[in-house]
């Protein structure tokens, strides 16, 4: 049987129920990306004969990384029963093209949510904190997967804390549809077909140019938000128009200096604590005022050849590093292109609900 294209969530099930095994979906995958080599069929066959497989959340489940080291989140996806695999492409590419169903990366200043609406599939950045071992100051882990019930297995693996594991298990307002208790590798975020959708009581906040004035949006994405906040209206959430505008202070913060922190509390003259701070009551109090969600643009602009990064696409992905608050952008309308979905810290569960119902 071909894996490739397969979900996480179908792959590990089928590890764990016995009609595959670690080693041939290894193989599978050499077969498909050149990758891993010796070292990968040698932890299949050793996963293979773990007395607790039936029990592994990511039994066999191919990961692919930029570097298989022992970090902290890669020994959690060990722990799990994934298989970590080096392919040499840009992780984004791997898991569009399917030839993984999951990958991990450093998210600096929104870097990687951008790949990930380049090519069309979804990426989580969850609240500082919420994966053990930022990767730098402005920097976080995110997983990569093509659907929202991946994404939020994954995260239950690498949050490091119980609570925090299963924290997205519970959506939040009474009624709403959220992730049940993983019984009968039961995984899905929605509810059985034929079952309508439940008033949810979430506020979500539209803000198609949330830019400063100076930075614009293109049209299509633009039109992106408005559709996908149409979407999530049908569904049952309360959605309003959100007309205010990034501050410029923000976008300063994240040029300065090339990008770099230090760099740029250096130049813009302001302790970065501080400004860190100030940010953090502005998007409480301002941005989302009594909303729980905002749903912004994923990308300003068209993409640029590979290693290349417009500062409207930094200004509208960066703030949510600065504030450590989760961000996820997912594919929706014309591709390369997508939508944002920002809340405050802890609100992974709603983002991950969200992302489910506009797929």
């Amino acid at each position: 049987m071909v894996w490739a294209g397969r979900s996480a969530i179908e792959i590990a099930q089928a590890v764990r129920q016995g009609e595959a095994t670690a080693a041939a979906i290894a193989d599978d995958l050499l077969r498909a990306v050149g990758a891993g080599g010796e070292r990968l069929a040698d932890e299949a066959r050793a996963l293979q004969k773990r007395a607790d497989l039936d029990e592994l959340p990511l039994a066999g489940v191919p990961v692919a990384v930029s570097s298989a080291g022992e970090r902290p989140a890669h020994a959690r996806l060990r722990a799990a029963g994934a298989l970590l695999v080096e392919t040499g492409r840009p992780c984004a590419e791997d898991v569009a093209a399917g030839l993984v169903p999951l990958a991990l990366g450093s998210d600096e200043l929104g870097s990687l949510r951008t790949l990930a609406a380049c090519h069309g599939v979804l990426a989580l950045k969850p609240g500082r904190g919420v994966i053990p071992e930022a990767t730098g100051e402005w920097r976080e882990w995110a997983p990569l997967a093509r659907t929202a019930e991946d994404l939020a297995l994954v995260l239950s693996v690498l949050a490091g804390e119980p609570e925090l594991a299963s924290a997205w298990r519970d959506p939040g307002p009474a009624g709403q549809w959220g992730l049940p208790d993983f019984e009968d590798d039961d995984w899905l975020l929605r509810p059985p077909r034929g079952v309508p959708p439940r008033r949810s009581g979430l506020r979500v906040a539209a803000a198609p140019q949330p830019l400063p004035r100076g930075l614009g949006v293109r049209a299509g994405f633009r039109a992106a938000v408005v559709a996908a906040a149409e979407r999530l209206r049908e569904a049952g959430h309360t959605v309003v128009d959100h007309p205010a505008r990034l501050p410029s202070f923000l976008v300063l913060a994240t040029i300065a200096g090339g990008g770099s922190p230090g760099r740029a509390r250096e130049r813009d003259g302001r302790p970065g604590r501080r400004r860190r701070e100030r940010w953090r009551d502005y998007g409480a109090d301002q941005w989302f005022g009594d909303a729980d969600v905002l749903i912004v643009p994923a990308l300003a602009a068209l993409p640029l050849p590979e290693g290349r990064t417009r500062l409207r696409d930094i200004a509208v992905a960066a703030p949510w590093n600065l504030s450590g608050w989760p961000a996820l952008s997912l594919p929706f309308g014309a591709r390369p292109g997508g939508v944002q979905l920002v809340a405050p810290p802890g609100s992974e569960p709603h983002l991950l609900l969200l992302a489910a119902q506009l797929a």
